[in-house]
């Protein structure tokens, strides 16, 4: 096959085996551990399909603008327009040399001259484009965010880190989400291919895989609550005072799995999971320094700050509560742990208090005296590796360090220029154009550290890494996961640690605990159900 010409060694047996089962099934959630070549397979199997070969061949790859630019787009040139000279490739998240994304009306009169040309010519059209040009309006059916989206047959439709996009639990046609009526009103024929990918497919909930059979089973799958009711223990909470009803409200949520092994039959029918050391054999395992953590006593200014902030939210909670205020009590209790997190690692915060009572905050510039992370980082981390000007050794490794606060992101790379350290910043806000810059000159060895938002931790290659720091972290166990394979994936074979910073007696201990109690949960349902051993490496404490 050309595409397997690409590759310096071919594609590896079980990478084959993956392309086939994809062939075969025709609607397959691959669900391979990140960073494991799930590209490779979807692209061996869109070929073995035809889709890159037969005439008026229609193929659709949806994924965020980040994996488009920086993986999809560079994979299709190098992979299939080098070996399919006559493939009409309309890349949809093209910049160019602009720092933003054309308007949607550009973008759509793009693909329709695309289309038209493949029609024209017989050729076969590969379309790449992000999520929201498949947005579709429903109120007074308004339509494609992209209207040329809704026009052709498609024969293929690739949604990669469709744990992103797919799960939508609602069960009402009213309170879809755009991206799910767009994607269940494309057109296509009956034997299409429909691929779902991502090595996280449950957000760290079994039940938001609902969204991806309702995709490849729209006629069965078109009750959320009665699918979650046949295969999930329902529970009732308590949630608040309804003063208005005069009386407890109360929510249902999900709980456990009535049947695992109903639930690991059924999966196992539209769903392929392969870890990484079934797929990689050599590849060397994940290393978790320190035990898993390394706990930090807070600095006395940090703990002062950290304990203020608590003190005036229950304070505030208190006066909500005491009004009848629920909902705006409860939403207390996210803002307490999310400036948790962030003064748990910042170190410092400026209190203000407003005209109505209510105390917010802003970052100072805390430096090492404030921060336990950011001594740690300096002290026990950079210093010995050789990053700092004094005794600076390329040589010695490189670290991507993540967070999933901005804030955090922003004030490390502010006290890291100030020791004369340079660190780019990855995060949601950085350009298209910016983040391929950062990525090339990380991997080409210009650059040290990268500073990596959490929520951007999709489809970017960081492998040049030895290691990765969490300076925060969130509940979410997948998530997490995805971060972590930015450094440790299929494209290089070597040892990886990871650190996670864990400031003693604050909320950093509560999410550790709760994201690795979910972990295992969700493990053991994509991989001990197969008989597959996953475990973590600990390394000591000497590490």
């Amino acid at each position: 096959m050309p595409i397997a010409a690409t590759l310096p060694d071919g594609f590896r047996e079980l990478q084959v085996r993956g392309a086939l089962e994809i062939y075969d099934r025709r609607r397959l959630l691959l669900a391979d551990q990140p960073g494991s070549g799930k590209t490779l397979q979807a692209l061996l199997a869109l070929e073995l399909d035809g889709e890159f070969t037969e005439a008026h061949r229609c193929t659709l790859i949806l994924c965020n603008v980040t994996g488009c630019q920086l993986t999809w787009g560079p994979e299709i040139r190098r992979r299939v327009v080098s070996q399919y000279p006559d493939v009409v490739f309309c890349d949809l998240t093209d910049t160019g040399e602009a720092k933003t994304m054309p308007s949607v009306a550009t973008r759509n009169a793009r693909l329709v001259q695309a289309a038209m040309h493949a029609d024209e010519t017989g050729a076969p059209l590969v379309v790449l484009a992000n999520y929201n040009l498949l947005h579709y309006k429903a109120v007074k059916d308004g339509g494609y965010a992209a209207p040329a989206m809704g026009t052709i047959d498609w024969n293929a439709i690739v949604v990669d880190e469709s744990h992103l996009v797919l799960p939508d639990a609602n069960s009402d046609p009213k309170k879809f989400t755009q991206f799910t009526h767009g994607i269940l009103r494309l057109r296509h024929p009956a034997d299409a291919i429909l691929l779902a990918m991502t090595g996280t497919p449950d957000r760290g909930h079994l039940e938001n895989r609902f969204g991806t059979w309702r995709w490849f089973m729209p006629s069965r799958y078109t009750d959320y609550w009665a699918w979650a009711r046949s295969n999930f223990v329902l529970n009732k909470i308590d949630v608040g005072w309804d003063p208005r009803l005069k009386r407890p409200r109360t929510a249902t949520v999900v709980g456990k799995l009535k049947s695992t092994q109903a639930w690991d039959m059924f999966s196992q029918q539209f769903m392929l999971r392969r870890t990484k050391a079934e797929m990689l054999v050599g590849l060397p395992e994940k290393q978790w320094a320190n035990e898993g953590a390394v706990d930090l006593p807070m600095t006395p200014t940090q703990k002062a700050a950290y304990d203020r902030f608590l003190d005036a939210l229950e304070r505030e909670e208190a006066e909500l509560r005491e009004v009848g205020e629920i909902a705006a009590a409860e939403g207390l209790r996210l803002q307490a742990t999310i400036r948790g997190r962030q003064l748990a690692t910042l170190g410092s915060w400026d209190f203000v208090t407003d005209d109505e009572g209510h105390t917010h905050g802003k970052p100072l510039q805390g430096g090492q005296e404030a921060s336990n992370k950011l001594a740690w980082l300096v002290n026990e981390f950079l210093e010995p590796r050789g990053y700092l000007p004094d005794n600076y050794d390329a040589s010695l490794g490189k670290v991507v360090i993540v967070s999933y606060l901005t804030e955090v992101l922003g004030w490390l790379q502010k006290e890291l220029a100030d020791i004369g350290v340079r660190a780019e910043l990855l995060s949601g806000d950085t350009s298209s154009p910016d983040k391929t810059r950062i990525q090339q000159e990380f991997q080409a060895g210009d650059l040290r550290i990268v500073l990596l938002s959490g929520h951007l931790g999709v489809a970017i290659d960081l492998d040049a890494a030895d290691d990765m720091v969490f300076v925060d972290m969130v509940h979410d166990p997948d998530r997490i996961e995805q971060a972590e394979d930015r450094i440790h994936r299929a494209s290089r074979f070597h040892q990886t640690t990871f650190w996670r910073l864990i400031s003693h007696d604050t909320v950093d201990e509560a999410i550790i605990e709760q994201v690795d109690k979910r972990y295992w949960v969700t493990r053991e349902r994509y991989d001990g159900s197969r008989g597959v051993q996953f475990a973590r490496k600990f390394l000591s404490k000497a590490a």
